[in-house]
């Protein structure tokens, strides 16, 4: 299974079960295009502020932004959202959802402001296949 079929199911996955929780969420998809030197076809991302996966809104709750990654890749997602996020962005919720292919399960890491005013990654839980995923 090539990276971006596996990022497009555990995308998948996640927004199957943000609206099993009662969320609309929109799914960035990938888009096609023919290099024109090359003549091969060629894939860009089409990411919310370059950095999110989804967008989950729900009519009691938080929005959400969050990124879907595996754990090998997790660090270089939150770098790239803590450059974007350099303020506390308040009145939604950030995160990067990290799959960890050998235990079956997304561990959920929030961007908060921590106890001493910083910005910092509080990690929310983990959610296994059985919980819906």
């Amino acid at each position: 299974m090539s990276g971006n079929q596996r990022g497009n199911e555990l995308e998948k996955r996640a927004k199957e079960w943000l609206e099993t929780q009662g969320y609309k969420v929109h799914r960035a998809v990938r888009s096609f295009y023919l290099d024109p030197r090359t003549h091969q076809p060629r894939s860009r991302t089409n990411d919310l502020y370059n950095a999110f996966d989804l967008l989950a809104v729900h009519p009691e709750r938080t929005p959400r932004l969050a990124q879907i990654t595996t754990d090998e890749s997790d660090r270089q997602h939150k770098r790239k959202i803590e450059g974007l996020f350099s303020f506390d962005p308040a009145g939604i919720m950030v995160e990067v959802w990290s799959w960890h292919r050998g235990k079956n399960f997304f561990r959920i890491y929030r961007w908060v402001v921590a106890a001493d005013d910083k910005l910092s990654w509080l990690t929310v839980g983990d959610f296994k296949k059985g919980d819906g995923l």
